[in-house]
């Protein structure tokens, strides 16, 4: 079961099932996740290589044509005109803060039960969007291949901003706060929650002195991922009562996280660990994690009772490299652990024979006997003859 994921300032690792350990440090495949400065409602990767976009812009109201510009659409899915919890005031190219504006089409889930996927059109590195007013139903999925490597919610999003503001006042006292700010990655540069929360459309100063008079306690942020290693982006879902968004960025080739975005984690790619008897008797269950652990105690056995289990190693004839019981492993990479048996050698017979010639001499020598020994025996019938002649 997927666990729903959080956000953490540390830039903690997020988890994608429960069963999976949380990770420590990332591994080359992941997904890494990152918020753009608040106010900021386009992606930094349009216009460049590999990159497309779509702002919705060119459809009519209603329900949502099924070709989009970066992939497919199945499922329930509308357009909607500018709205209160949507869209946005500047094109999907935009990385400057901005407030104020008449807003634009965007795409929205319309109830509670709704879902829609979108299909991209050919396997991506890098996902980035404008999420609008955020409920609390709203969840985002992404997938690689048919396989969920990580999923969103609202929660996630509020994990990193913290408490939404209850009204103008306690928005200006989260936007006095000099503790209550996000981190981005360029030293010495964070940004203030409260500015995150409301439409931008409604803020009248940039920065903001006062709160949105529109949405004004729900999450607006423009959100990164960015896939490494081996993962990429196949598919993604949307789902939960009225899911918005704008200016959807999708690139099929890799992006390098500006200095200017937020962290806000990662997940580790999980990989599988299988164990194999190599000559050995019994099956141990493969081990799936997207964290470093340790390798489960070998209960594999051996027909031979004078054989001994001798670790594992990821070649059959112990050329890899080796693992004891139970030792730890990264699974960083998808691995057959084969097992390694520590049995006794077959002893050597000497024969009785050789045992002899040990004793008396190196058996080279005997040829040589032999051949003195027919000598001496020619030498005595040829004088035998000579004398029977002569008589």
């Amino acid at each position: 079961m997927i666990k729903k994921l959080g956000f953490s300032l540390a830039a903690l690792a997020l988890v994608a099932a429960a069963s999976v350990p949380t990770a420590s440090a990332k591994s080359p495949d992941a997904v890494s996740i990152y918020l753009d400065a608040p106010l900021v409602q386009g992606s930094f990767a349009a216009g460049t290589s590999g990159t497309t976009t779509e702002d919705f812009n060119s459809f009519n109201a209603g329900a949502c044509p099924t070709t989009w510009g970066v992939g497919t659409i199945t499922g329930v899915c509308n357009i909607s005109s500018v709205l209160t919890w949507g869209g946005s005031s500047v094109g999907a190219n935009s990385t400057t803060p901005s407030v104020g504006g008449a807003g634009s089409n965007y795409a929205t889930t319309a109830n509670n039960t709704d879902s829609f996927t979108l299909t991209l059109s050919a396997p991506s590195k890098y996902v980035g969007l404008y999420w609008t007013a955020g409920s609390p139903s709203n969840t985002i999925s992404f997938f690689d291949g048919n396989k969920k490597i990580i999923e969103l919610t609202t929660a996630s999003i509020m994990e990193l901003l913290g408490t939404a503001p209850t009204g103008a006042p306690d928005w200006l006292n989260i936007a006095n706060d000099p503790a209550a700010v996000i981190a981005s990655g360029a030293a010495g540069t964070s940004y203030k929650r409260a500015y995150y929360f409301g439409n931008p459309r409604a803020y009248t100063s940039n920065p903001p002195t006062a709160m949105s008079s529109v949405s004004g306690v729900d999450p607006w942020t423009y959100l990164h991922l960015f896939a490494s290693g081996t993962v990429e982006f196949d598919s993604v879902q949307f789902s939960g009562g009225g899911f918005e968004f704008d200016n959807l960025a999708v690139s099929t080739s890799a992006k390098t996280p500006p200095a200017s975005l937020a962290p806000a984690g990662f997940i580790n790619a999980e990989h599988t660990v299988t164990f194999d008897a190599n000559g050995g008797e019994g099956t141990m269950e493969p081990i799936t994690a997207n964290a470093k652990g340790n390798l489960p105690a070998n209960t594999l056995t051996n027909s031979n009772a004078e054989c001994a289990f001798d670790g594992w190693n990821t070649k059959a004839d112990g050329s890899g490299t080796a693992y004891a019981d139970e030792a730890e492993f990264s699974y960083e990479t998808n691995e057959t652990m084969f097992a390694q048996w520590d049995c006794p050698e077959d002893e050597v017979v000497v024969e009785e024979e050789e045992k002899e010639l040990a004793q008396t001499g190196s058996a080279n020598s005997s040829p040589l006997f032999a051949t003195f020994a027919l000598l001496a025996l020619g030498s005595a019938l040829l004088l035998l003859s000579r004398r029977t002649r002569r008589s």
